[in-house]
């Protein structure tokens, strides 16, 4: 056994050195077909001139003949200056300098690199030769490569240069890789591959640090002398382990064979073996663990075990056979009502023969054919009704869709001229001469318009609420600045009825709170404003106060009035959209019915509730829950609240916009608010400013002729001179789609129509310097 054991052995290790033969030669036939182009090459007169100009393109045309073997050609002169056919230095004739650029560089030098040595250097005798370098990183790229240089001889037989191809390392792996791919194939995957070159340098190691790279200094960085990166290379010789430099030794000496070596990392005994790759004068080794090589022996036990393994297999097998023989019948047909139960009616029911179990088989597979067709009937029903669902379903995306466009032109349509209508109010409002009848008329004109403009924000809203677009912004503000903020928007409205508008907030409620403002300041307005319509003397009461409920914290907000109160039977209405608690109120008390309706979808949003207690005649409370997050560290920047706005502005502002009201409108806003305006109708007029005269600002209509707002966006940020110019859109589209649309074509932010004075002076002061 053990002699069987120590032969099957020493097979193995001959068929390892033989494929690592193999793998030599592979290296070898390409170095040695490297050497011999270069030699031919040499010999062609172009090259024999040394005039790199005669030269160029032939090289050039061998270099993309080769299929990327050759990266590129080197001709050394006898001094070390060199050309490439990758540039040079037009200045000084091509040649190769720290900076093609600067005809006065100094020039670069191969003197340091040993083929240039071999081939130039020590060539005393001016013999032809072909040498294939040491592993090397080239000055120029930083690069791995080796090179294979022959010696120019002109005519005379004289050395007049060299002439090298640079081989780009992905040469070495890819020959690197087939070789290894070989002997994985033929072996295992355990195997360690090397190649080391005439002094014993690694040009390949399964250590990768090991390897010829760019040397680095102390801080990382790689070091790049004089415009010349240098190469960090480690030698087999270097090696700390005593048994591994003699064995570089043999290597770089040429020697083939096999060597035992212990595993510093895991203590195991490997096996190394190398072959000389002699073209190049290069070693390849093959590491392997001591369990390869015994792998054979290993198997041949391994074998024996299978067979006993088998027969005892077989044996257990024979008597499961003549034991499930006995109950073959009963167990199919158990198995297949289980299948049949559930719906898998093509599995196949075998028949045995004519006794009870054969009746009992074809029983089976009767009712399996009935079930089948009852089955399949129901399926195509469902079918069908599905399809009629699909349909339905589509049909109803496509009127929803066509519900958003329309209130989205909808809202364009009216937003556009209402813009026109409010800021002339506005600016008129400013007037001093005013008399008191001009004043009442014009409070009555802006009275409507912003009743209007409630309106189609309250049914926008909503229907966005209703298809799922909306979403909570939430940012942390202090609940009393949000509370004396909105009693300040609705007391002109208390104050002229003459009732008492009042508040109190709980020394419980938090100071500041996370939430959606915005969303809670549009809630507590309608509320507020509902309550001061229905309401004829007496007072409106807003109290706040803070609760918990399992580690939630919530807001708890009441609205109480004196107003006309509403029946039981009619509460169930006031939530729902178009709908007043009477009749008769829509007539007495102008409204659409959406106030209470928004609300109730706007709280939901934010997880809140609201509810409704009144009795008719005497009065109604509003009941509103919202879960807030309290917020303890506050600092100014993470505060959502009102910042004081400067009185004037300063800057020059670009208005494009193609409707005259509007533009003559907002220019006089602008102006107003102390800027100097530049109008435009369209986006090819605004682009001719922009290249005319500075701006600090342009406000961008979206709807223009010729070009649109978003494409002039889009132009204007193609321009590096306006790369960080302020564009701000200014547009009656309100929807999600349609402002993302503005900021995706580059503008920094958005003003919807109509706008008021002071909104536009907010949102100008964020980007104009005051």
């Amino acid at each position: 056994m053990t002699h069987t054991s120590e032969l099957t052995k020493q097979l193995s290790i001959k068929a390892i050195q033989a494929q690592l033969n193999n793998g030599a030669m592979v290296f070898d036939r390409y170095f040695s077909q490297r050497k011999a182009e270069l030699a031919v090459m040499v010999n062609d007169q172009r090259v024999q001139s040394m005039q790199f100009s005669q030269m160029q393109q032939y090289l050039q045309n061998e270099r993309d003949r080769s299929n990327g073997i050759y990266e590129k050609f080197i001709v050394g002169e006898l001094d070390g200056s060199f050309y490439n056919t990758e540039g040079g230095n037009p200045a000084q004739g091509l040649q190769r300098t720290f900076d093609d650029l600067d005809p006065q560089s100094p020039k670069k030098s191969l003197v340091q690199r040993d083929y240039w040595q071999v081939i130039i250097g020590q060539n005393t005798e001016q013999q032809p030769l072909v040498y294939v370098s040491e592993p090397m990183i080239s000055y120029t790229t930083g690069v791995r490569q080796l090179t294979v240089g022959a010696s120019i001889i002109n005519e005379q037989n004289k050395l007049v240069g060299l002439l090298a191809g640079s081989i780009p390392w992905r040469e070495i792996d890819r020959l690197t890789t087939l070789i290894k791919e070989n002997i994985e194939h033929s072996f295992t995957d355990k195997a360690r591959v090397m190649i080391v070159s005439a002094h014993g340098a690694f040009i390949y190691h399964w250590d990768k640090d090991k390897v010829i790279h760019l040397r680095r200094n102390n801080t990382g960085l790689v070091v790049n002398d004089m415009g010349e990166y240098e190469a960090q290379i480690q030698y087999i010789s270097e090696q700390s382990d005593s048994k591994l430099k003699a064995i570089g030794l043999r290597m770089v000496a040429g020697h083939t064979g096999y060597e035992m070596l212990t595993n510093m990392d895991h203590g195991q005994v490997d096996h190394i073996f190398f072959a000389p790759i002699e073209s190049a004068g290069f070693s390849i080794a093959m590491v392997l663990p001591d369990e390869v090589i015994f792998a054979q022996v290993q198997s041949l036990q391994n074998l024996l075990w299978m067979v006993l393994a088998g027969v005892f297999v077989m044996v257990l097998f024979i008597a499961w056979w003549l034991s499930a023989k006995l109950y073959a019948p009963i167990e199919a047909l158990t198995t297949a009502a289980q299948q049949l139960s559930s719906g898998h009616y093509d599995y196949p029911i075998s028949s045995y023969g004519k006794d009870e179990l054969g009746d009992l088989a074809r029983a089976f597979k009767h009712m399996r054919k009935e079930l089948e067709q009852r089955g399949n009937s129901l399926e195509k029903r469902v079918q069908v009704r599905t399809e009629k669902l699909k349909e339905a379903a589509q049909q109803a995306q496509r009127s929803t869709h066509a519900k958003s466009r329309f209130l989205a032109n909808m809202s364009h349509e009216i937003r556009t001229p209402l813009n026109g209508i409010l800021g002339t109010i506005e600016l008129l409002k400013e007037c001093d001469d005013l008399n008191s009848e001009q004043a009442q008329l014009l409070h009555v004109c802006s009275q409507s318009s912003t009743h209007l403009l409630n309106v189609i924000n309250n049914i926008l809203d909503l229907s966005k609420l209703e298809e799922g677009q909306a979403e909570a912004q939430i940012s942390c503000f202090s609940v009393m600045e949000l509370v004396d903020s909105t009693v300040n928007m609705v007391k002109p409205l208390a104050d002229e009825k003459s009732l008492t508008l009042d508040t109190n907030i709980s020394p419980t409620v938090p100071q500041f709170v996370r939430s959606d403002i915005a969303r809670l300041q549009q809630v507590l307005i309608n509320v507020l404003s509902n309550a001061i319509k229905f309401t004829e003397n007496g007072y409106v009461h807003l109290d706040v106060e803070h609760q918990s409920y399992a580690s939630q914290d919530i807001l708890k907000i009441v609205v109480s009035d004196t107003g006309i109160g509403i029946s039981e039977q009619d509460l169930d209405l006031v939530f729902e959209p178009f709908k007043q608690a009477q009749e008769s109120a829509t007539n007495r008390y102008a409204g659409t019915g959406l106030g209470l309706s928004l609300c109730k979808e706007l709280l939901t949003l934010l997880g809140g509730t609201i509810h409704m207690e009144s009795q008719q005649g005497v009065g109604t409370k509003v009941f509103i829950t919202l879960p807030v997050e309290i917020a303890d560290d506050i600092s100014e920047q993470n505060l959502d609240t009102l910042q004081q706005l400067p009185e004037l502005l300063t800057g020059s502002v670009l208005l494009a916009e193609d409707n005259d009201v509007n533009l003559v409108v907002v220019s006089t806003m602008l102006v107003k608010l102390g800027l100097e305006v530049s109008t435009a109708k369209d986006g090819i007029l605004a682009l001719e400013l922009l290249e005319q005269k500075h701006f600090d600002l342009v406000l961008m209509d979206v709807h223009m002729p010729n070009l649109d707002g978003l494409e002039t966006a889009k132009r204007i940020r193609q321009t590096n001179k306006y790369r960080h110019l302020p564009i701000i859109a200014f547009t009656a589209n309100i929807f999600s789609e349609d402002i993302n649309a503005c900021f995706n074509a580059g503008m920094d932010d958005f003003i919807s129509k109509p706008v008021k004075l002071e909104k536009l002076k907010e949102v100008l002061s964020r980007w104009l310097i005051c």
